[in-house]
């Protein structure tokens, strides 16, 4: 597989230019470091995860609005919460909107005076997630024991694909280390439905879509952004990652290997009905692809996608994903990308495929380069206005086997597509929720950000 788990740990906290906008600074370190993998440990735990991801999309269940079993994703970062502030990690997630945590500790109403439970007439209970104005604990009766009266407890009930959790929800004081708490909206979990909802080191989520019991919201901040170092294969200490909130945040040319920064709107996704979906998370068009310095230019036709963008109805949407660890590709773009990998300067190996170790069903694409090529060309992700550069090194893995033998790390999806954060690597992203536009640059290191 190709991604590794992260492991965000909150660190230094950097004041920004502007007094009134404080700047959130995070660094980001890998989960899987310290575990003492082989490089084929690494890569198969990422393809673990990347399938589950990709079997959560397919969920009818799901509705695409919720995001997958948790063990899937990718990062964790440091929070403190109550009057002690006491620190837990937890899941951080661009895909979904709210905070939970499963520290019971932290949520007794005898356990901080900063505690406050809410009751089913909360005025917080209507959110942009869930419009409907129902009591909040009525469809978490089971969690609950008994669906709750209107000055009753308000419950939550969150499913994630092949896992849930549950509880109640409170305002509770909620900090990035060093800096001064804000009074956050949170959930507190008294059930979880699979033991493997979460990470063993995460004890909860913390959103980061656009919804307003996000984590970007309560921070009161309109851009967010992330960098992500290159994961080495090798058991070497990974090179530092940031996560960073702030008004003032800018991406700049200089720090980049391109000549600009690249602009795409962030877009709404809509179903063939032309029904919206997915309406807090952070889509981009997609309009093509094309390989190499040429860019041979492949459209993506309308019939392509599941999804569609409202920016222009004949073109699909890609969900831009911290927490997959792949790209996925809807099945006709994907079978594109494959069209324009065999017209270039290096060819599939005789059988066109590897037999996957633990699945001979499954299918890993190789290639080898042509004699005297010691690198590959780019592949280039074509969205609205904008186009995303991604290195060989950003889409293919020298293969086990070795000799020059490289595997593509792109999957296909039958339904979505999904920007993943192994294709993201040293790629500074900017989010920015005021303007609804995302910005980008493929950087020299990360880790210098």
């Amino acid at each position: 597989m190709s991604l590794i788990s992260i492991l965000l740990l909150a660190s230094t906290l950097v004041p920004a230019g502007s007094v009134s906008t404080p700047t959130y600074r995070i660094e980001l370190t890998h989960v899987d470091a310290n575990g003492g993998f082989t490089r084929e440990e690494l890569l198969q735990r990422a393809e673990d995860r990347a399938e589950l991801k990709a079997a959560m999309l397919s969920n009818t269940d799901a509705k695409y609005t919720t995001s997958a079993e948790y063990s899937t994703y990718e990062y964790l970062m440091e929070l403190e919460i109550g009057e002690s502030r006491q620190r837990f990690k937890a899941v951080a997630d661009t895909g979904s909107e709210m905070v939970w945590t499963k520290k019971l500790e932290n949520c007794r109403c005898d356990a901080s005076h900063t505690f406050t439970r809410w009751s089913c007439s909360h005025p917080d209970v209507i959110s942009e997630a869930n419009p409907k104005q129902v009591p909040c604990g009525c469809e978490a009766s089971t969690a609950a024991g008994s669906c709750c009266s209107k000055d009753g407890p308000c419950m939550f009930k969150k499913s994630y694909g092949s896992g849930s959790a549950s509880g109640f929800m409170a305002t509770e004081n909620l900090a990035l280390p060093g800096k001064d708490p804000i009074r956050a909206r949170l959930g507190c979990a008294i059930d979880r439905g699979n033991k493997m909802l979460l990470p063993p080191s995460a004890d909860g989520v913390v959103g980061l879509n656009s919804g307003k019991d996000s984590l970007v919201r309560q921070l009161d901040v309109k851009k967010f952004a992330y960098c992500l170092s290159k994961r080495p294969l090798d058991g070497k200490t990974a090179p530092r990652s940031w996560l960073l909130f702030g008004d003032e945040l800018k991406l700049s040319a200089a720090d980049s290997m391109s000549s600009s920064v690249a602009t795409t709107p962030l877009v709404h996704a809509s179903d063939a009905k032309q029904n919206r979906v997915g309406n807090l998370k952070y889509h981009v068009q997609l309009d093509g692809i094309s390989i190499g310095t040429d860019e041979m230019h492949e459209s993506v036709p309308k019939e392509s996608f599941k999804l569609k963008s409202d920016k222009d109805g004949n073109k699909g949407v890609m969900f831009v994903d911290s927490g997959a660890s792949i790209t996925y590709l809807e099945k006709s773009v994907f079978e594109r990308l494959l069209k324009l990998l065999n017209m270039e300067k290096f060819k599939l190996v005789a059988d066109g495929n590897e037999n996957d170790n633990n699945n001979n069903n499954k299918k890993k694409y190789c290639y080898r380069l042509a004699h005297g090529v010691s690198e590959g060309p780019q592949l280039v992700l074509h969205f609205h206005e904008a186009k995303m550069h991604l290195p060989w090194a950003n889409y293919m893995v020298e293969s086990e086997l070795g000799s020059g033998l490289f595997c593509l790390k792109i999957g296909e999806h039958k339904e979505h597509s999904v920007l993943g954060n192994f294709q993201q690597q040293n790629m500074h992203m900017l989010f920015d929720l005021a303007h609804n536009k995302l910005q980008f640059a493929l950087h020299k290191d990360c880790s210098n950000l």
